[in-house]
């Protein structure tokens, strides 16, 4: 059974890299997710402010190729359409890291080279509420902010109105200001919303549920979200997803469609009543045949041909569970699930 449901989901584009993952699925009451990269498809638009020097674009390139953050290769995509001919210099940054959930930090000539959330950036920055980006500064230099436009992946609000349908609670967890986490978790239809989530705070948020009996999902892609997705937990990661996030994931969506998600719970649970059936048609096959055995009217035949019988039925009712469309064929497992009888 296990093996039929996983070759269909694989046949789907979902990787099930955990040997317990399906049962663990057909469990789930809850799904967190992140925001930048999860429901949105990480593709950001950039915009400069007026008189950055040619110097300045020069080096927030230099340290913006570092990144693997959506908001660093949204500059470098924005400073690839401003001047084509500008490229990554080898500039000689020095103590180079990724500091998850704040930004890139380097040294250049002796001074702080930072691009990152911008009350960390500069601590003394006065933000707008509904400000939704990213802050570059060069020592004690001016610091520069750049807004940034998201686009939400394909199918979000249908996905979320099939998750409603079947009374899974929904949570959206983002380390982006209250504001614009506002206005997207109000276009998907999120109630439980929590801005500025650090990694630890997104595991310790996680725990809380599990600890109030809640069978938890955490959906994301980034390093901040490696932490939250790793342990005992289930999670769940898209292919374009960082490797510490696929690497944590117990699932990860090979082609990318997150909608695909009410989908693969279906199939969870269709395939965890599946195995219920083989167990009791099992016990029921024992519970005929081992009688008869023992007051001598199965003979051996008899009792290969039953036991053969027996095994034939488990793996038909195995082969009941439908598959997953691919998103040109259109049509949806839950569909055809909910018209089956049991």
């Amino acid at each position: 059974m296990i093996t039929g449901a996983s070759s269909k989901l694989f046949n789907a584009g979902v990787l099930l890299k955990s040997a317990t993952a399906l049962e663990r699925l057909a469990k789930i009451d809850t799904v967190v997710f992140d925001k930048t990269g999860t429901l949105s498809t990480g593709r950001f638009q950039a915009n400069f402010p007026k008189g950055f020097s040619k110097e300045d674009r020069s080096i927030l390139l230099g340290v913006a190729v570092m990144s693997h953050h959506p908001y660093a290769k949204a500059i470098v995509d924005a400073l690839a359409e401003m001047a084509p001919s500008l490229k990554p210099p080898l500039m000689p940054f020095e103590d180079v890291k990724e500091i998850p959930s704040k930004g890139m930090q380097a040294v250049l000539s002796g001074d702080v080279v930072k691009l990152g959330r911008p009350e960390w950036v500069n601590p003394n920055l006065t933000i707008p509420s509904d400000f939704s980006g990213i802050a570059f500064c060069i020592g004690s230099g001016k610091t520069w902010m750049f807004p940034m436009g998201e686009e939400l992946r394909p199918g979000m609000k249908a996905m979320m109105a099939r998750l409603d349908e079947k009374d899974y609670e929904r949570a959206l967890l983002t380390g982006d200001h209250a504001d614009p986490a506002q206005i997207l978790a109000d276009d998907l239809g999120f109630e439980h919303i929590h801005s500025h989530m650090t990694p630890l705070g997104k595991t310790e948020y996680l725990s809380a549920l599990e600890a109030k009996g809640h069978q938890v999902m955490m959906v994301g892609d980034g390093l901040n979200d490696a932490a939250a997705m790793s342990g005992d937990r289930l999670s769940l990661a898209p292919a374009s997803a960082m490797d510490a996030a696929r690497a944590s994931a117990d699932i990860v969506l090979l082609g990318g469609r997150l909608n695909i998600l009410p989908d693969v719970l279906a199939l969870s649970k269709q395939a965890r009543l599946r195995m219920i059936q083989n167990f009791g048609l099992a016990a029921l096959y024992n519970i005929i045949t081992i009688p008869l055995a023992f007051m001598g009217f199965a003979t051996p035949l008899m009792a290969a041909l039953a036991m053969s019988l027996s095994s034939i039925t488990v793996t038909l009712n195995a082969f009941r569970l439908p598959s997953i469309k691919t998103a040109d064929e259109g049509g949806s497992v839950a569909a055809k699930i909910e018209g089956q009888n049991p």
